[in-house]
């Protein structure tokens, strides 16, 4: 029925599929896309949902609550589609569309305790040094201008300072290792060449 642009025919197909062998997530995934041709967002939204359910792997769920927050946003129900980013980041933390998406809504309705709650986020994930003083400072500066809290915008500042105390620490631990390395070899060198006139 699907080939001769029968979509509701098509779906009922799926659907009695579905009841014969629950656990055909291809057929979930077929009504989803059916319905969503159709523009029926909420029942393609409520076949999403089915194959979640019934998926353990982290990767596909996420890619799931992704259709489905997109889904969301395509009818109007911003609030429902940050929902489910949230809860990609809860399994992919790092999730840069996911990341993308939200700032870009709590920008938009100037919602500073989200964003900041974000950042954090993103502060606890991040890889490296400079990366984390990065997302400390913007922190800072939205406690400060935004939150007109100078005691949490000197907290996150704080933070930026003691990632960069302990890069130069790090640095200065690594040179002095290497002039201990240096000096040793200059001193064994100095021990041999007093040796070797001794025996002259």
């Amino acid at each position: 029925a699907e080939h001769l642009g029968d979509l509701p025919a098509a779906i009922h197909v799926y659907e009695q599929a579905t009841v014969l062998a629950p656990d055909r997530i291809d057929a979930f995934e077929a009504i989803a896309d059916l319905h969503e041709a159709l523009g029926n967002v909420p029942e393609a939204i409520q076949a999403v949902q089915n194959v979640a359910e019934r998926i353990a792997e982290p990767a596909a769920k996420v890619r799931l609550f992704m259709r489905t927050a997109r889904l969301l946003e395509g009818r109007g129900s911003a609030d429902e589609a940050l929902q489910w980013y949230t809860r990609v980041l809860a399994l992919e933390p790092s999730h840069a569309k996911a990341v993308q998406a939200l700032r870009a809504a709590y920008t938009e309705r100037g919602d500073t305790a989200g964003l900041i709650d974000l950042l954090q986020r993103d502060l606890r994930e991040a890889d490296g040094e400079r990366a984390k003083s990065k997302i400390a400072t913007e922190v800072a500066l939205l406690e400060l201008n935004r939150n007109r809290n100078p005691g949490a915008a000197e907290r996150a500042a704080a933070a930026v300072a003691d990632q960069r105390r302990r890069r130069i620490f790090t640095a200065l631990g690594v040179l002095v290792v290497a002039l201990v390395v240096v000096g040793t070899g200059i001193a064994v060198q100095a021990s041999r060449n007093d040796t070797s006139q001794a025996a002259l």
